[in-house]
């Protein structure tokens, strides 16, 4: 069953790197949405089916179903798509925060991360955020930065899961987080340097798409 899901997924992927290309919205809709049922369905049955569901549970859930909310209001509604999308990656960040103490790590083992959370944040502001680009996106910036901040802090927690869970579900769950991270990396420059760059853009939704299936399938692996 498993593998049947994951060839099923793993095709909608491929086949949406050409769909979005193509520039027909009704496909990628289709083809968007088809991805956000099934990575909801491996979250909701993965952490079901391992009782009991608890706090922490219900949080993995609410933050999964925001993405995914994200994910399809973005087809139509960029603005209100980043903002639920934020919501999720602040739900992610405090549940991955809270495995990590529950882990036994305080806030001195990981004080470091500091700098995995500002170096991006500036890079992404010095060279990619000029004062053209501002301009020509004027209006935006506020949200824009509160997306990044809430982008940076999930990202960072995946990579901290990343070094101090190896060879755990929380490992995977880490590195779905830095692929999720990376992939909205991917697309700012698409977005706000390279328009004309469909690559960078397959790159995005390449990275997005198999984190969410890590992020969504690690509870499968308690």
């Amino acid at each position: 069953m498993k593998t049947a899901f994951l060839i099923v997924y793993g095709a909608l992927v491929l086949l949406y790197l050409f769909v979005e290309r193509s520039g027909h919205h009704g496909w990628r809709a289709v083809n968007k949405i088809s991805m956000v049922v099934l990575f909801l369905l491996a979250g909701f049955t993965g952490i079901l089916t391992h009782p009991p569901v608890g706090g922490m549970g219900v949080l993995f859930l609410v933050a999964l179903v925001f993405c995914a909310l994200g994910d399809v209001l973005l087809l139509w509604f960029f603005n209100a798509g980043g903002t639920a999308f934020g919501i999720g990656n602040v739900l992610f960040f405090v549940y991955e925060l809270r495995l990590l103490l529950q882990g036994g790590f305080q806030f001195r083992d990981f004080w470091w991360c500091i700098f995995i959370f500002l170096v991006p944040l500036y890079l992404l502001y010095h060279f990619l955020f000029t004062k053209g680009v501002r301009e020509a996106h004027h209006g935006i910036e506020f949200q824009l930065t509160g997306y990044l901040i809430s982008i940076a802090m999930h990202g960072t927690m995946g990579v901290l899961l990343i070094i101090f869970f190896p060879g755990t579900p929380s490992f995977w769950l880490g590195l779905g987080s830095l692929l999720f991270w990376i992939s909205d990396m991917y697309l700012m420059f698409y977005k706000f340097r390279f328009h004309d760059k469909k690559w960078i853009l397959n790159l995005n939704s390449l990275n997005y798409f198999v984190g969410m299936l890590l992020i969504a399938g690690s509870r499968h692996l308690v």
